[in-house]
């Protein structure tokens, strides 16, 4: 391999020294403002996006969801993330199956909290892929509630995004 530098292909096992090499070679903010005679940008500048991101919704909290399939049914969905009004959602039956994952805005899509499809008389049912898996899902969806938080119905109203 010509012009490569076989040095630098090298991987080191030594945690520590690794940490070193990477503060070392790489970009520290403090260091150029300095050598530049810069002053920091204070952190109340950017108070707008720490308020976007905190809107009461947090990660375990339970949700019910319409199906993408088969209309006016639903299930329930844990919260796994929220940024905003972003949140990544788990289908309650899926725990162990990250990969399942899936986004919602809760700008474009309205979602609701526990007791909703009850309330409105409609119908609870997992999608298609868990049906085999939940063969008795009424009985699964009980259990799984017992202890559940619900997404308070006050932060599904219309999620700020400032």
């Amino acid at each position: 391999m010509t012009g490569v530098d076989m040095d630098a292909l090298e991987i080191n096992a030594d945690p520590e020294e690794e940490k070193k090499n990477y503060d070392e070679e790489h970009f520290v903010w403090h260091d150029y403002l300095e050598s530049t005679n810069s002053d920091e940008v204070p952190q109340t500048s950017f108070l707008h996006v720490e308020q976007s991101l905190q809107n009461g919704l947090h990660e375990g909290m339970m949700l019910e969801i319409p199906s993408r399939v088969t209309p006016n049914t639903y299930w329930i969905a844990t919260i796994v993330m929220a940024c905003g009004p972003l949140l990544r959602l788990r289908f309650v039956g899926q725990e162990a199956d990250r990969t399942q994952d899936f986004w919602y805005d809760l700008t474009k899509v309205q979602v609701y909290p526990l007791g909703w499809c009850r309330d409105h008389h409609l119908r609870l049912q997992p999608p298609s892929e868990l049906l085999p898996k939940l063969l008795d899902y009424e009985a699964f969806a009980i259990r799984a509630l017992q202890n559940a938080v619900s997404v308070p119905p006050e932060l599904l109203s219309g999620v700020s995004t400032i």
